[in-house]
């Protein structure tokens, strides 16, 4: 998502004058000034006339605003570029290419290619918070095919709600939303109703405050990899909420019955990059000329000490195992001892080129900064390696 906080002013300034009219036009706000008559960058006159507007069209104005905003950050940006090429717009595509200001590039998307721009507005929420701390992958999953009829997902919503509601007092509606993002990417947006909030809110034109009860939504994320056999769960509440949703997720959305987790089972086996012998091998017709470890950061067994360590690249494969024996000694502190909670690795393509990116205990890592064709070939070397593995079809079976 975008950095910083959102500023109107902001929007305003970094977004062409004569987009901003046809962006107002399209909304039917009432702006009482042309931009287009205004030099580049003189936006007091429009800031102005945005907030003099009523209460309503203020409202729907700035949540357009703050929704421009929070697609300029280079991922958003990587998602807008993607979906718009999946939607078959090449001549849309070329256009948003020659574009300066990402927030012009926003704006034309919003414009011309609404479906689009709903859709990477969708994932570019996702992919801010899948794989972060209340996220959690399921690994160990059999081949399935999901389960998207509209009766499925009104029983997957039902089954959702009905566990949210028993458990935690709220949930009661559930409404849920399938996207297919790529083929055998699968995404389920799922939205709640949340426990009821009272606060002031102002009325009679700001005349006065008066005691207003709401009730928001708050919405999990479930991501099904059809390829590689595994599926993330974005939701708030740790451990104990996703081993509820999983089996729910499991039977509902892909038609499978999961046992209890093996408390053993990890989505990522980081202990592989330990062994000496580990050499990153790759394959000849990926391209890849090396890959290097940048950072890893080690935890002692049995205590709370850890160590993060950045190795020598001209080792190049060997370079995490060269610091280990260098300032480790295995005499020390053997291998056995050594839990690698965290690892950097940069990818150098034999054409020149390179990019980055990390995996963390139990579950996290940085491949959703990286483009689709980066992030398969991280995937795909990861698999190869058995940094991760593919499905264990006895792990569960067909309901």
């Amino acid at each position: 998502m975008a950095s910083g906080s959102f500023n109107p002013r902001t929007v305003l300034r970094q977004t062409s004058n004569g987009l901003l009219d046809e962006l107002f036009g399209r909304m039917e706000v009432p702006m009482k000034v042309s931009c287009s008559d205004l030099a580049e960058m003189d936006i007091e006159p429009i800031f102005e006339a945005y907030q003099s507007l009523g209460d309503s069209d203020h409202d729907r104005a700035e949540v357009m605003l703050r929704d421009l905003y929070s697609m300029t950050g280079e991922e958003p940006q990587r998602v807008i570029f993607q979906q718009v090429k999946q939607h078959g717009m090449n001549d849309l595509l070329k256009e948003l290419e020659q574009q300066d200001s990402r927030y012009d590039m926003a704006v034309i998307t919003y414009l011309e290619a609404p479906e689009a721009w709903q859709a990477a507005m969708r994932f570019a929420k996702a992919d801010h918070v899948v794989g972060g701390r209340s996220s959690q992958r399921r690994v160990d999953l059999p081949p399935a095919k999901p389960l998207t009829s509209p009766e499925a997902l009104n029983s997957f919503a039902n089954a959702i709600s009905a566990y949210y509601s028993a458990r935690q007092g709220r949930g009661r509606h559930c409404h849920v939303e399938y996207a297919l993002r790529k083929p055998g990417l699968h995404y389920l947006f799922v939205s709640l109703d949340d426990y009821r909030q009272t606060f002031l809110k102002l009325a009679d034109g700001g005349k006065r405050f008066e005691r207003r009860c709401e009730t928001h939504a708050f919405e999990n994320v479930f991501v099904y990899d059809e390829k590689n056999h595994y599926f993330d769960i974005y939701a708030r509440g740790g451990k104990p909420v996703h081993a509820a949703l999983q089996p729910i997720c499991a039977r509902e959305f892909l038609g499978i019955h999961l046992p209890p987790e093996d408390p053993a089972s990890e989505p990522f086996m980081l202990s592989l990059f330990l062994d000496p012998k580990f050499t990153f091998p790759t394959l000849p017709q990926d391209g890849i000329d090396r890959v290097v470890v940048k950072c890893a950061r080690i935890k002692i067994r049995g205590t709370k000490a850890w160590n993060t360590m950045g190795p020598d690249e001209e080792y190049g494969s060997k370079a995490l195992q060269k610091f280990i024996d260098s300032f480790l000694r295995e005499e020390n502190l053997p291998r056995s001892l050594m839990e690698l909670r965290r690892i950097e690795l940069k990818f150098y393509m034999a054409d020149g080129k390179h990019f980055s990116f990390a995996v963390s205990k139990p579950n996290a890592h940085t491949m959703k900064q990286l483009t689709n064709t980066q992030r398969a070939l991280a995937e795909k070397c990861l698999l190869l390696w058995g940094v991760t593995r593919a499905s264990d079809s006895d792990a569960a079976s067909a309901a």
